[in-house]
């Protein structure tokens, strides 16, 4: 079984309660990321402000087109550009 992009990105902040309690959302939000391998393109923005805040690697991310995805980077598929979570 392979790891979703969205499991690799949420361990990188730390694991699902850790991200929820950066985020201000209920562990039950982050679950749901992982139980679909998805993270909802209007917090791509806001999770690459916190890894940014949090030290957390961004490799992989192109520095010429960084809203571009990057095969097999930590971070592949936040796109800074998408919508803010509230």
């Amino acid at each position: 079984m392979s790891v979703s992009p969205a499991s690799r990105v949420i361990d990188r902040f730390g694991g699902q309660s850790k991200l929820a309690r950066l985020i201000g959302k209920r562990a039950s939000t982050v679950q749901y990321w992982v139980s679909t391998g998805r993270i909802p393109p209007k917090w791509h923005a806001r999770l690459l402000e916190l890894a940014d805040e949090e030290g957390v690697s961004c490799q992989g991310r192109s520095k010429m087109h960084p809203s571009a995805p990057v095969e097999n980077a930590p971070l592949e598929g936040l796109r800074p550009g998408a919508r803010r979570g509230p």
